[in-house]
């Protein structure tokens, strides 16, 4: 029998080729022509001259094929794909009570396609209060975005291929390879069926008929026993599909039942965590199970993995992952082979070999940065080929545009990959500490903060050296010159194995951010025996702040709670709805307060550029509190119509995350609430409560407990079932609306 480590890999697939392409057929050539009849036929039903009609339609459209989609049987064809994605987005809305925005997604949806185009319009008008996609659900439903230009260039392709007799209609209609008689022919076969099949895993999870072809084929291998199909086919339905599938139960039963496959199940349990969001599994646990009817064998499997684990693995050969500044875990041995097995972590000291590649990505972004014809500074931290592509990506773009390329030596590269490889277990620790000890009602996520947080100071050590080098980090390196990197761009990677980070990339620590609703964010750039020694110093009683007080008569208890603490502090900033602080004005708000406040009208970046805030050292600020949450619909509307104008990267670059790890990596303890998913009044609420408790001189960490107590003890007023309820409400906003705060005391000001 292959070993573990082979097994969830998808290398191929476990059913023919040309089935699928039979099976699909219609989902990869005809959809394009159904989309343009099914836009004529929105235009039909939605006449200009109807105005008063159209939005009753469209609502009497999405419910009447809400029960065949959440059902997953074939959706009708007069329901569009662009109606279907909003029904989706609105539906995982209702499920998680997000207050999201959902135009974003309509942007991203209509550079595909002119079917698309007139679709996105007509919800943008008719849905904009109603209808809101989050960025977790734009990431969750990507394979929307590629659906229509995939298919495009599909009949393109198939279009030529017919016309060379590659091609051949059978009398059903249905497209055959030909029998090939030359050599070239048989190139132009292979390279056919190459193209459908990387169309078919592109498009897989958007086709209902694709999904039951992969039940069937799971079904069929459990019939026959065939166990290297189960897993095959179960690894790959899970890499296509995305997580949890009601599909796939009778695969992990059928790997279960048996005690010599349980580890399988258990490998193919952690694998269905997506690498970029391992927290999808308590959504997947909670809501996807639980709707299938499954939630009895999710929890058979959770439960019983611990047990199993405890029984085949005794004490003694047992594996303990520890770091300096964290707790002693214990990590099972077989679940660490497993994951390894899994393909999703690459605990060696290797170049990743599970087709992971950000090719793509990079040039994107060498495009997008020399098209600023700006100095570039490029920082590679650790070893693996995208980044040297992406250097050769920027060289070849723009011959114009000066590229620094920071070299380490074989002896960091060593130690680098000594760190990784310890990284990578601790990161496994942490998924497993998320898997077992979530399912029991208590997730120790204070342990996992500190954990997390270890994790990153141990990271601090390599680091710091490297930035130090070209003057990015170290108390001493921006004293002289401030400006160091005010005309410049600046490329920070890190290898994947820790987070994928760079300045103006794509995704800001995605890792990190969805391992925990508590995390720590003092990293990198942030000396602390500097810090230390201005904590030991008296500091003023003083906040920078920038606030917008915009429609007082909505947020009252918050500009009062403001004005309270504007009279004890001393207090100096701006709001711009009066006057808007210049680059200057923000640096020296920033710099010469140990306290700084963002709150009330959106995104900071939307605000200040980043380049402004990049060569600023500011480990004299204590607390940093961003709060975006909007609240005057004037503001909401403005916000939207700024983002409509932006780039992708430009919106991956607004986002809050990137705000706090900014003031982070230059200093800051950084406190962030992150209040999408709460309600105005308790965006309030959470605010003012933070506002008086940091003004009294207690620490971030005491003013959340306080908070937490405070709506914990509130609950228990109510019925068992509504307190049940509200508890279970409130982890699930924790985990949507992280709390981030740096590990120590981060007070206005020292004692």
């Amino acid at each position: 029998m292959h070993s573990v480590g082979t097994s969830f890999i998808p290398v191929r697939m476990s059913f023919p080729i040309s089935r699928l392409v039979q099976d699909l057929k219609m989902n990869l050539i005809n959809v394009s022509a159904r989309l343009c009849r099914e836009e004529q036929w929105i235009r039909d039903q939605h006449r200009s001259d109807l105005p008063d009609r159209r939005h009753d339609d469209m609502e009497v459209l999405l419910k009447k094929h809400a029960k065949c989609f959440s059902s997953g049987v074939q959706q009708p064809k007069k329901l569009t794909e662009g109606y279907r994605l909003m029904h989706v987005a609105s539906e995982v809305s209702n499920l998680y009570n997000l207050d999201l925005d959902h135009r974003r997604k309509a942007r991203m949806l209509a550079c595909h396609g002119t079917g698309y185009r007139q679709i996105v319009s007509d919800i943008s008008e008719e849905f904009n209060s109603e209808a809101k996609v989050d960025d977790k659900i734009c990431t969750w439903l990507r394979p929307w975005d590629l659906c229509c230009g995939v298919i495009q260039r599909e009949n393109d392709k198939a279009k030529q291929d017919e016309k060379l007799g590659v091609l051949t209609g059978d009398c059903n209609g249905n497209d055959t390879v030909a029998t090939p008689r030359t050599e070239i022919e048989k190139h132009a076969r292979r390279d056919l069926l190459a193209r459908r099949a990387t169309a078919l895993k592109q498009t897989i999870s958007l086709s209902t008929d694709g999904i039951q072809i992969l039940n069937r084929s799971l079904n069929a291998a459990i019939a026959a026993d065939d166990i290297m199909t189960i897993i095959q086919s179960s690894s790959e339905a899970i890499d296509l599909v995305g997580g949890w599938n009601p599909y796939l139960t009778a695969g992990y039963l059928h790997l279960y039942q048996s005690a010599k496959l349980r580890k399988h199940a258990i490998a193919l349990l952690v694998n269905a965590l997506p690498a970029n969001n391992p927290e999808r599994l308590v959504y997947d646990k909670k809501f996807t199970v639980v709707n299938a009817g499954e939630e009895h064998i999710c929890n058979e499997l959770l439960s019983s993995m611990d047990k199993y684990l405890d029984r085949k693995s005794p004490s003694h050969s047992r594996t303990r992952v520890s770091l300096s500044d964290c707790p002693k875990v214990e990590i099972s041995e077989d679940l660490l082979k497993a994951i390894k097995g899994s393909g999703r972590f690459c605990p060696e000291p290797s170049l990743p070999t599970d087709g992971y590649n950000h090719t793509a990505e990079w040039e994107k972004l060498a495009s997008y940065l020399c098209s600023k014809r700006e100095d570039t500074v490029f920082v590679s931290i650790g070893y693996i080929e995208e980044h040297h592509a992406l250097y050769g990506s920027l060289l070849s773009a723009e011959q114009g545009t000066k590229v620094s390329k920071m070299v380490i030596s074989e002896a960091q590269k060593a130690e680098w990959l000594a760190l990784r490889k310890e990284i990578t277990a601790w990161r496994t620790a942490l998924i497993q500490q998320l898997i077992l000890y979530d399912n029991a009602n208590c997730p120790h996520l204070e342990a996992i903060d500190v954990s997390l947080g270890g994790l990153l100071s141990a990271c601090e050590s390599f680091v710091t050296p490297l930035m130090s080098g070209l003057g990015l980090g170290g108390p001493d390196s921006v004293q002289g010159d401030e400006s160091i990197l005010m005309n410049k761009k600046v490329v920070f990677t890190v290898d994947r194995t820790v987070f994928d980070f760079y300045w103006e990339g794509m995704s800001f620590f995605a890792n990190a951010v969805s391992m925990s609703r508590v995390f720590s964010l003092s990293l990198y750039m942030r000396q602390d025996f500097a810090a230390k020694r201005i904590m030991e110093k008296k500091m003023n009683k003083t906040m920078g702040y920038i606030v917008d007080p915009a429609d007082p008569t909505e947020s009252k208890q918050l500009y009062t709670t403001f004005k309270r603490v504007a009279s004890k502090l001393k207090c100096k900033g701006f709001s711009p709805d009066s006057h808007s602080p210049s680059s200057g004005e923000w640096q020296n708000i920033l710099k010469s307060n140990p306290t700084f406040l963002f709150s009330g009208f959106g995104s900071m970046m939307n605000r200040v550029q980043w380049r402004t805030i990049a060569p600023l050292n500011l480990i004299a600020t204590n607390v940093a509190l961003v709060n975006d949450k909007i609240v005057s619909e004037s503001t909401q509307r403005r916000e939207a119509n700024a983002e409509n104008s932006k780039s992708d990267i430009e919106l991956e670059i607004d986002r809050l995350y990137n705000a706090a790890l900014l003031l982070s990596v230059r200093g800051v303890n950084t406190l962030v609430i992150n209040q999408h998913g709460l309600s105005q009044e308790s965006a309030i609420r959470v605010q003012s409560h933070l506002l008086l408790g940091l003004t009294s001189g207690e620490d971030c960490g005491g003013c959340v407990a306080r908070w937490r107590a405070d709506i914990e003890r509130k609950s228990t007023s109510r019925s068992k079932i509504k307190s049940s309820e509200t508890k279970g409400s409130n982890r699930l906003y924790d985990r949507l609306n992280p709390i981030v705060f740096g590990v120590g005391e981060s007070k206005i000001y020292s004692s």
